[in-house]
């Protein structure tokens, strides 16, 4: 009897995610979902169970027929083989068959008058249909694109994007008389069409649906240019006639050129077609609107005519796609994720996050919040490690499937239309190839040749087929007599014949259907009808006999047989086998003999037209059971017992358990498993069972389970909670999943069976994701107990989300402030949305600190946080000059605005503010006493949509611990106007005018700012020393193309500057001292301008090496040259007509000194002096093209020069000397691990002996400065699996800055837990990386010679890795001064790996920030405080 295998209810792996907010994190969307997915999983499961009935329904229909044949055969009498002919039994033997132990106590033979003895009592199993199960297709895998680590951080800009999709042309007739463009029809250049056939009637898929073909718009333009005609012709498109087209287009492969013309086929050929001259399509098709002419009527309106438009048509293939890099051809874009019955929309990359973004592990860790926010945490995983971005679910069982709408997007993913991380149903042959079981594209067609079901070959089956149109065929085709099948959840294809009963075999490849009795390797063998099925009247039927001693060896025998042949079988048939044989079992359970009722078919029934369904019986379970083995099945039916040997393999609803035994008792519904002794690496092992519920698994010695109450006892139990382990040696299982623990073991050491160390309870009490509750427990370490660290009772938290309670304290000390306990508080949660941490610290010198700190959220509104510090510090004796004894304090905060809550504004907080003593005497960490600047903003900002007008303000404070400054802005406000062209026309017709293209803008900024120190901030000289103002700035610009090769860029700048005060000065002659006048406060207008042109090209050369033989390793060689030059000019504003500037006397002997009285304010003041000058640069590069066997394209670029740029300026208005100095600068990378960085300035005039320059020009100039750097890193292997600490190459930039010291912070714990959490690649046995820098300059002095002087500087700086042994490492960094001749700040760190432990030491042994530290501690975080530290900090070297 065939399995009927239900899908179990998502629900029964669901993880609630807690509840809303910050608190526990509550997503109740996502919460929603999953509950909702669960029902439709069970609405889903009561529709199969519908079909099943329906299949069951026309089973009988087809019964009933037969059992009327076989009246008119058997019981007619006027038939020859009817029963009630004697001589029908006087010429056969009637044997009972089925099970050897039953049927061979039933033997009947005799004549006619056996008819009167012969009774059918009932039919106690239906035929089923004979069904082909394929293995599992494969492991359910991960989901790879085609995003590398290259392409994505360093790939040129050879990314198709279309510009052509979804733009419109628009086609209309242009009248003589009324001299209008009359608008006709627009056609949409569409994302796919309905195939059509020469008739205009839809082509119709294998699945009787109509048949849609995308368009992919970055493909080659021939090819492109036929779809596009396809479509017109599926549109009709100004065509009265079916299947045809009024237009269509055409390419010009030489010219590069499309064009576009009418067919016989237009509705009207007498009409004179046009297109609309604003149509969006024009652009991307080439259409050169600059060059093109008018109409007669010279009125762009009236539309172009397609000779018109075709005249002047450009290149097609630079005009229909844009190329970009990868990076930002995912700007914007987005995939569908499905997963669990959800389907999400997931963006890859935002805009404000494109310049953020630059790796390919930025872009995981960005997509991997986006999923867990979407999906849950850790449900997808973003994954790099293969070089290439990747999926996968968390079990890598469930399906996972990623799409895209756009067959362009799947392109450049790399990914297929609903890609899955398992067979994709949707997807060819050819792509589903692996998963088939097909090495190639060759063993793939030939496959498909001999393929065929039933000795009937399927036609029009090619590799490109996809699978669901292959399943359509099978079922379409009659002949074959089959339904086909796939199943997503176990990953397999099922064929179900048609009709029912015995002989009907499903048989796969070549030949005729097989019989039952000679099946062949591979086809389904039936499942044997039951000897009880039919059998004779009960008083008749002889009493159980015990078998003799040669019967008994004869069953032997038998069962030996029996048993060979079932291990012959291939393993799906196993599976099938063990699925009808427990369904067997459960409806011998529900049919047993011992329960009366009514015969379920009378004899005297037959003659009906028997469709009525019989009366089913009394389920056994809620769900069928499934499963596999590969060794044997045992079956006893009598005691209703089931025995499984060797890797059985058994589901029951969300249940799984494997074991090498399994005893499974149908009637008390007890599932008995353990293991068998086996050999690992030569040592004596015992295989342990694994017992699956939900998300929760357990590894045991035994296991007895009840399939009805779901409990369980279970001996020897492992199981994972956590980041740690559960190890009971008595163990009992409820059926809400509680765990209650005897002689238990908590350890976060994988080894369970013999963990490192571990913490031995007596008794305890596991609530699964959410604690662990103990009673009397003590640590045992290497076996050896230590009982003075025990404790009376536990508790350990093992959910994820936030809960109030105490906050653990550090302790250390330190030499100026002796010894201390700090970091003691308590974790409020305050709500939803809120939390607060209170903590405070005491030092045995007199020293103590207290903080507050605060987050808060608001989904889709605000979220940020708030933190507060005071400390109070002594150091040193009372009365000596060491002592040092002040309070500081620290305010924190941070405020940030969802961009979709209020679109339009955003409000903004950054504050920072902290008094100048804080970071030197209270911070507790590196980089807060390194400080010595923080600054503190609050801003907000509003624009107008469908406006270019927007508004910003902000407040800023800045502090300068080091000199006590403070510098305040209260407030800035800035009103903009963003570019906009007045005089350009509302309506678009023809090209522009020249005066179109001056473009305006306006920016109006208004500030109040003031520097001060702390003890005078609120003082009346401060208020009095504002800087206040109001500027005005209107830049006018204009942007033009001469000669098709020249951009040429005029500009002029008006700024206007309003103040409300000045300041004079006056000379004093009885003081003999400048007197400052009191401030006049009025208004006061200043206004300055300045013009500006620019000019610059682009110049390519190119020499192709391919002309003489198209395989030489250099193809080609790029040169390209951007020439800029530029002129501007300023008049003097000193001129006294301006009246900005005044002269002093400035001492008694008349000299005077010109000043403005406007300098006291905000913007300043108009420059003094004309100004005329010319700027010109020159920038260039180098490219060479080489064949490369890596590359897809079989070809790479490779830059020799990145860049090589000259520039400089002359001044035309100077005395002499007008030429400034030329700064150069050289850029290369010719390899991955080795660039070049030059940089230089030339000063071009000569110098005397006595450092004095003088008006004499030398070529090529004197070198002022210059710098030069390189560096090489050395590795033993290239390969990595992930970021480790001992790898340079992949070494975070906090550990690039040689000041930054992980282990010198002083809180230890937190130092262990940073060591703890990074990864050191224990696989890599060295790297070594240096890098090398040298600085040139000159001072020009006067010393006779040269007149200057040359300065020289150069360091070296080196780091790497080695391990000493395969678990310990040693890692470096360090640098050497040449000039100095000394080491600079250098550090040596080792790290001892001890399996769930971690042992590190570091010492930095010279310098400012000499320290040392030694910590060993657990890894986990859950038993953080398990751990030793001890450590000479770098703070007390600032004492």
């Amino acid at each position: 009897m065939a399995s009927v295998s239900g899908a179990t209810s998502s629900l029964g792996n669901t993880a609630l995610r807690g509840f809303g907010g910050l608190a526990s994190g509550i997503d109740r969307d996502s919460l929603i979902e999953q509950l909702t997915a669960g029902t439709a999983s069970k609405i889903t499961k009561q529709k199969l169970a519908m079909t099943k009935l329906s299949w069951k329904q026309d089973a009988f229909r087809s019964i009933s027929n037969k059992i009327l044949d076989l009246q008119d055969k058997f019981l007619d009498f006027s038939s020859k083989t009817s029963l009630r002919n004697p001589s029908f039994f006087g010429k056969n033997q009637i044997t009972a068959m089925g099970d050897p132990n039953i049927s061979k106590y039933v033997k009947v033979s005799g004549t006619s008058d056996m008819v009167d003895y012969l009774s059918i009592l009932g039919v106690k199993q239906l035929a089923t249909s004979a069904q082909q199960l394929s293995d599992s297709k494969g492991e359910a895998g991960s989901i790879t694109t085609d995003i590398t680590k290259d392409k994505f951080e360093n790939g040129p800009a050879d990314i198709l994007s279309s510009n052509l999709e979804g733009m419109k042309l628009t086609f209309g007739t242009y009248n003589t008389q009324d001299k209008r463009f009359n608008e006709a029809v627009t056609f949409t250049f569409p994302s796919s069409y309905v195939v059509k056939d020469e008739n205009g009637n839809p082509v119709k898929g294998p699945d009787g649906k109509d048949k849609v073909q995308e368009i992919d718009y970055t493909q080659p333009p021939e090819e492109l240019v036929k779809h596009l005609n396809e479509a017109l012709r599926s549109q009709q498109f100004m065509s009265d006639k079916a299947g045809k087209s009024g237009i269509e287009f055409s390419y010009d492969e030489v010219s590069k050129k499309i064009s576009i013309n009418t067919t016989a086929d237009i509705s009207d050929a007498g009409k004179n077609y046009v297109i609309r001259d604003s149509s969006s399509a024009l652009e991307a098709l080439g259409f050169d609107q600059d060059a093109s002419n008018k109409l007669p009527e010279n009125d762009r309106k009236d539309g172009i005519s397609l000779d018109e438009l075709n005249k002047h048509m450009g290149s097609f293939d630079e005009a229909y796609v844009d190329r970009k890099t990868l990076k930002e051809y995912l700007v914007g874009k987005s995939v569908t994720v499905t997963f669990g019955g959800q389907t999400k929309t997931i963006e890859l990359i935002k805009e404000d996050e494109k310049d953020a973004i630059t790796t390919l592990d930025e872009l995981k860790d960005t997509v991997q919040k986006r999923l867990d926010r979407a999906f849950g945490s850790g449900k997808i995983t973003a994954d790099t490690t293969d070089g290439k971005l990747s999926f996968k679910t968390e079990d890598n069982k469930q399906s996972l499937m990623i799409s895209a709408d756009d067959v362009e997007l799947r392109n450049n993913l790399g990914i297929q239309l609903n890609q899955s991380n398992k067979l994709s149903i949707d997807s060819s042959l050819k792509y589903n190839m692996e998963f088939l079981g097909f090495k190639d594209e060759v063993e793939l067609e030939e496959g498909l040749k001999n393929f065929s079901i039933n000795g009937v070959k399927l036609e029009g089956v090619t590799k490109d087929t996809t699978v669901k149109e292959l399943l359509t065929m099978i079922n379409n085709n009659e002949e074959m007599g089959v339904r086909a099948s796939y199943m997503e959840n176990t990953n397999q294809f099922v064929l179900t014949a048609k009709e029912t009963g015995s002989g009907r075999q499903i048989v796969l490849g070549g030949g005729a259907p097989r019989t039952t009795r000679n099946p062949a390797p591979g086809d389904t063998v039936p499942v044997p009808f039951r000897a009880d099925a039919i059998r004779p009247d009960t008083s008749a039927r002889p009493p159980f006999v015990t078998p003799s001693r040669r019967e008994a060896r004869r069953q032997a025998r038998e069962e030996a047989r029996r048993r060979e042949a079932f291990n012959a079988l291939p393993q799906e048939e196993k599976d099938s086998l063990f699925s009808a044989q427990v369904d067997s079992l459960v409806a011998q359970k529900a049919d047993s003999p011992g329960a009366a009722r009514p015969d379920s078919l009378a004899a005297d029934t037959l003659r009906r037209d028997s469709v009525k369904t019989p009366r089913p019986a009394g389920a056994f379970l809620d769900d069928p059971i499934t499963g596999k083995n590969t060794d044997s099945l045992v079956y006893d039916v009598r005691n209703k017992l089931v025995y499984i040997y060797n890797k059985g393999d058994v589901t029951y609803q969300n249940s799984n358990l494997k074991a090498d035994y399994m005893r499974i008792d149908m009637d008390s519904k007890m599932v008995y498993a353990y293991g068998k002794p086996d050999t690992l690496d030569g040592k004596d092992i015992v295989t342990k069972p694994e017992f699956t519920e939900g998300s929760a698994t357990y590894q045991m010695d035994t296991i007895t389970y009840n399939l009805d109450s779901k409990k369980a006892k279970i001996k020897g139990v492992a199981t994972q909670q956590g980041d740690g382990w559960l190890v009971g040696g008595s163990v009992k299982k409820m059926p809400d999943n509680t765990i209650n623990i005897e002689h238990g073991k908590y350890t976060t050491c994988d080894h369970t069976d013999h963990p490192h160390f571990y913490l031995a309870m007596t008794k305890a009490k596991v609530i699964p994701g959410k604690k662990v509750i103990t009673g009397p427990a003590y640590l045992v370490m290497e076996d050896v107990p230590i009982y003075f660290l025990g404790i009376p009772e536990g508790f350990f938290p093992i959910n994820m989300g936030p809960k109030s309670g105490l906050l653990m304290p550090t302790y250390g000390e330190e030499y100026s402030k002796g010894f201390f306990l700090r970091d003691l508080g308590y974790y409020f949660t305050l709500g939803e949305y809120a939390d607060l941490a209170v903590r405070g610290g005491i030092y045995t010198l007199g020293s103590w600190e207290a903080s507050a700190a605060s987050r808060y959220i608001k989904r889709y509104k605000y979220s940020g946080s708030f933190n507060m510090q005071y400390s109070n510090v002594k150091t040193g004796e009372k009365g000596e000059d060491d002592y040092i004894k002040q309070s500081n304090f620290r305010i924190q905060w941070t405020h940030s605005q969802d961009p979709k809550a209020n679109p339009g504004s955003t409000f903004s907080a950054s504050v920072n503010f902290a008094t100048s003593g804080y970071s030197r005497y209270s911070a507790t960490n590196l980089n807060d006493i390194l400080s010595t600047q923080t600054n503190s903003t609050v801003s907000y900002s509003k624009n107008w949509a469908g406006t270019p007008f927007s508004l910003s303000a902000n407040m800023a404070i800045s502090q300068n611990s080091q000199n006590k400054t403070i510098s305040i802005t209260l407030p800035t406000m800035v009103f903009n106007v963003s570019r906009f062209y007045p005089f350009k026309r509302k309506e678009k017709q023809g090209k522009d005018r020249w005066y179109e293209k001056i473009s305006m803008q306006y920016t109006g900024k208004m500030t109040n700012s003031v520097t001060t120190t702390e003890s005078e901030v609120f003082s009346k000289e401060t208020l009095e020393n504002m800087k206040n103002g109001i500027e005005h700035s209107i830049p006018i610009s204009a942007s033009f193309n001469l000669f098709n090769y020249i951009n040429l860029s005029p500009s002029v700048n008006y700024n206007e500057k309003w103040y409300f005060k000045k300041v004079e000065f006056e000379w004093n002659p009885v003081t003999n001292q400048t007197d400052t006048l009191p401030t006049n406060y009025g208004f006061y207008r200043l206004y300055n301008y300045n013009f500006s042109v620019s000019a610059s090209t682009t110049v390519y050369g190119m020499y192709d090496f391919t002309k003489k033989s198209r395989d030489r390793k250099i193809q080609a060689i790029r040169h390209t040259l951007t020439p800029s030059i530029g002129f501007s000019y300023a008049p003097d504003f000193s001129d006294p007509k301006y009246g900005y500037y005044q002269t002093r006397q400035t001492d008694s002997t008349g000299r005077f000194t010109t000043y403005s009285p406007y300098a006291v304010n905000a913007y300043g003041v108009p420059s003094s002096g004309r100004s005329m000058s010319m700027n010109f640069s020159l920038s260039q590069n180098l490219e060479m093209k080489v064949l490369s066997k890596r590359d897809t394209s079989g070809v790479k670029k490779i830059k020799l020069i990145d860049e090589l740029r000259i520039s400089g300026s002359y001044n035309f208005l100077a005395d002499s000397m007008g030429l400034s100095n030329i700064p150069v600068s050289f850029r290369t990378t010719l390899f991955n691990n080795f660039g070049i960085n030059l940089s230089l300035t030339l000063d071009p005039y000569r110098v005397s002996p006595e450092g004095k320059r003088y008006n004499k020009l030398f070529f090529p100039g004197r070198v002022v400065s210059t710098g030069w750097s390189f560096g090489y890193t050395f590795k033993s292997r290239n390969d990595r699996s992930e970021t480790a600490i001992n790898d340079i190459t992949s070494i975070p930039p906090e550990y690039q800055n040689p000041f930054y010291d992980p282990y010198g912070q002083m809180d230890p714990v937190l130092r262990r837990q940073y060591m703890a959490q990074s990864y050191y690649d224990f696989s890599l046995p060295w790297n070594f990386g240096f890098n090398y820098a040298v600085n040139y300059s000159i001072s020009y002095t006067n010393n006779g010679t040269t007149g200057y002087r040359k300065n020289v500087t150069q360091t070296i700086g080196f780091n790497g890795s080695l391990n000493v042994t395969p678990k310990t490492g040693i890692t470096f960094q360090g640098g050497y001064d040449i000039k100095a001749n000394k080491l600079t700040t250098s550090s040596v760190s080792i790290t001892r790996d001890l399996h769930c432990w971690q042992m590190s030491f570091s010492w930095i042994p010279f310098g400012y920030h000499r320290s040392w530290s030694f910590n060993i501690g657990v890894k986990a975080a859950s038993l953080s405080d398990l751990k030793y530290d001890k450590s000479q900090s770098m703070y007390d070297n600032m004492y």
